[in-house]
């Protein structure tokens, strides 16, 4: 008897610190994000070779996408269990509606600052 009231004792401290910490807590306040999708295919060429295909999405991240401070995040996702596993989903996530058009431009000038030639620029978006 003893034991169990003891026990009763510490579930019920215990309860309130665990109500106590829930309220002392800071929640953060939520914020909506705009999201864009665009989905692409991969070539279905049986000559086309893929093994340099993540090292120029790398590239194109450290010199392009992580250097616009109006893209919030961004991602590059492929499917694996669709029925049509070419597709491949590129997800950039914004703070304001406004940064969307204003990212479209900077992306722009960024791509123009990392590949000065206009035809090594071409053949870089081709990969």
């Amino acid at each position: 008897m003893k034991s169990t009231i003891q026990l009763s004792i510490l579930l019920f401290l215990g309860f309130q610190l665990a109500v106590y910490a829930q309220e002392t807590e800071e929640t953060e306040q939520y914020e909506p994000v705009y999201i864009t999708i665009t989905t692409t295919h991969w070539s279905d060429d049986p000559d086309t070779d893929f093994s340099g295909w993540l090292d120029t999405e790398k590239e194109y991240f450290e010199k392009v996408a992580s250097k616009n401070d109006l893209i919030h995040s961004s991602g590059v996702y492929t499917h694996y269990f669709t029925p049509d596993n070419s597709e491949v989903v590129l997800v950039k996530v914004y703070r304001t509606w406004n940064d969307i058009e204003e990212a479209n431009s900077r992306t722009e000038e960024l791509i123009a600052e990392g590949c000065k030639d206009e035809e090594s620029r071409k053949k870089f978006f081709e990969k």
